[in-house]
C-alpha cells in the first residue's frame, strides 16, 4: 500500500504548506511531483512545487494546538511534534448518537470557486519550472511527456455511460470500468501542461475533447466509489475553462450540466451497503458533491455537501487517530483510503475562504488531523501493520 501512503503524505503537505506559513515538508519536490503526477492528486500537488519550494528532505511539519472538541483550532505553528503510531485495537464501532459539531459556512457569494489553481498560483508555477531545472525535468518527464505521447497517438476519449468498479460487479465489468477512468488522469494531465504551456494551444483543445465526450456520454450511478476520481477530470476543466477561445457557453454549460448532475445524483442516491453511509463511501460522496458546487457555483450543493460532511464528522474520526474504517476493518489502506477524500474536502473548503477544517475535532476529540497522524509513522517505515488481522467484516480475514 506505499501508493496509497505516499498520496496521504502529499495531502498532507498540501494542507500544511496551507495551515504552516509554508513550512518544510519531508519529501523533496521531485518526490512530490512525481508522486502527484502519477497519482493525480490534484491541482493542490503541483502548486506545492511553487508554494513551499522545500530544497531537501527536512523534519515533517509540526501541527496547530489541539483545540477543544468544536472549536475551530488557532494557526498552526510549532507547537507539538506528531504522536507516534498508536497500538490498533478494535473494538465495535460506535452505534450511539454523538452530538454533532457545526461546519462553518461557505459563502461562494453567487460566484463559482476554485478547485484547480488561482491566477497567481498558476504564475508561480511557470517561473519556477522555467527558473528551476529539476522542476523542468520533473514537468518535461512527467506531465509534458504524457501530454504529448496523448497528443502524438491521437488517443481518444472513451467515455461510458455508467462506471462500475466496485467489488459487487463482475471483473470484466471492473476492468472496462478502470480502463475507461484513464480518461481522467489524462484530461488532468493535458489541462497541466496547457497551463505551464498556454500558447501551445493543443493541449488545451485536447483536454476540452475529453470534457465534452464525458459530459455527453456519462451518467450517475450515484455510488461515490465508481466516481470518485471525476474530481481529475473536474479540476481539468477548472484550469482551462477560462482560456480565451476555448469553449462556447454552450460547451460550458454542457459541461457543469454533467457535473451538476453527478452531484444530484449522489445526493438523492441512498447508500444501503454495510455501513457505507459512514464509512469511506460517505466521505467520497461529500467530496464529489463540495467540488461540484463550488465548481458549477450552486450554494445549495456546497451546502448540502457541508451539512452532509458535518453529519458524518461525528463517528468517522476517533480520538486515537484512528477512522470508523480502521475500527471496523482494522487495515491501513481503508484509513488512507477514508482520510484522502477528507482531507481534498478540507482543504477545497479552506482553498475558497472557509475556516480550518483539517483540524476541527468532532465531540469525541478526533480530526483529520489526528487521523493523518496516525498513518504517518507507517508512511515513513517507523511502525508495521499486519492487515485485516482484527476486521469485523466477513471475508476480510481471506
Amino acid at each position: 500500500y506505499s501508493n496509497f501512503f505516499l498520496w496521504i503524505y502529499i495531502t498532507y503537505s498540501i494542507i500544511h504548506s496551507m495551515t504552516t506559513e509554508r513550512q518544510p515538508v519531508r519529501l523533496t519536490r521531485r518526490e512530490m511531483i512525481r508522486a502527484t503526477v502519477r497519482f493525480g492528486l490534484g491541482a493542490g500537488g503541483l502548486a506545492l512545487l511553487a508554494a513551499c519550494g522545500a530544497e531537501t528532505p527536512t523534519v515533517a511539519p509540526t501541527v496547530a494546538p489541539a483545540a477543544a472538541p468544536g472549536e475551530l483550532p488557532a494557526a498552526a505553528g510549532n507547537a507539538g511534534e506528531f504522536s507516534t503510531a498508536v497500538p490498533v485495537t478494535v473494538d465495535n464501532p460506535v452505534a450511539t448518537a454523538i452530538p454533532e459539531v457545526e461546519v462553518p459556512h461557505l459563502d461562494l457569494h453567487g460566484q463559482e470557486g476554485i478547485i484547480g489553481l488561482t491566477e497567481e498560483q498558476k504564475g508561480e508555477l511557470r517561473n519556477r519550472i522555467q527558473s528551476d531545472p529539476e522542476a523542468a525535468d520533473i514537468f518535461q518527464t512527467g506531465i509534458k511527456k504524457e501530454a504529448d505521447r496523448i497528443l502524438g497517438e491521437n488517443l481518444q476519449p472513451a467515455p461510458v455511460e455508467q462506471i462500475l468498479v466496485t467489488s459487487d460487479n463482475p471483473q470484466s465489468v471492473i476492468d472496462a470500468g478502470k480502463l475507461a477512468l484513464q480518461d481522467m488522469q489524462y484530461a488532468y494531465k493535458l489541462a497541466y501542461a496547457a497551463t505551464v504551456e498556454p500558447e501551445n494551444t493543443q493541449y488545451a483543445e485536447k483536454t476540452k475533447q475529453y470534457l465534452l465526450a464525458w459530459a455527453e456520454t456519462n451518467r450517475s450511478t450515484g455510488n461515490p466509489i465508481n466516481e470518485t476520481n471525476y474530481t481529475q477530470m473536474w479540476i481539468a476543466y477548472d484550469l482551462v475553462k477560462d482560456l480565451p477561445n476555448l469553449f462556447s457557453d454552450d460547451e460550458k454549460e454542457k459541461v457543469v450540466r454533467w457535473i451538476d448532475s453527478v452531484a444530484q445524483k449522489q445526493m438523492t442516491t441512498d447508500l444501503t451497503i454495510g455501513n457505507t453511509k459512514k464509512n469511506n463511501w460517505a466521505i467520497h460522496r461529500a467530496k464529489l458533491e463540495l467540488f461540484a458546487g463550488i465548481i458549477t457555483g450552486k450554494q445549495e450543493t456546497v451546502d448540502a455537501a457541508l451539512k452532509y460532511y458535518q453529519g458524518l464528522m461525528a463517528e468517522f474520526y476517533y480520538p486515537d487517530g484512528t477512522t470508523f474504517d480502521m475500527q471496523e476493518r482494522d487495515a491501513l489502506v481503508y484509513q488512507t483510503y477514508g482520510v484522502l477524500p477528507a482531507s481534498e474536502f478540507a482543504r477545497i473548503y479552506m482553498m475558497n475562504g472557509g475556516p480550518d477544517l483539517y483540524h476541527l475535532q468532532n465531540n469525541q476529540g478526533g480530526s483529520i488531523a489526528q487521523s493523518v497522524d496516525y498513518i504517518l509513522p507507517f508512511v515513513r517505515g517507523e511502525a508495521t501493520h499486519l492487515e485485516f488481522a482484527n476486521t469485523t467484516v466477513l471475508g476480510d480475514e481471506g
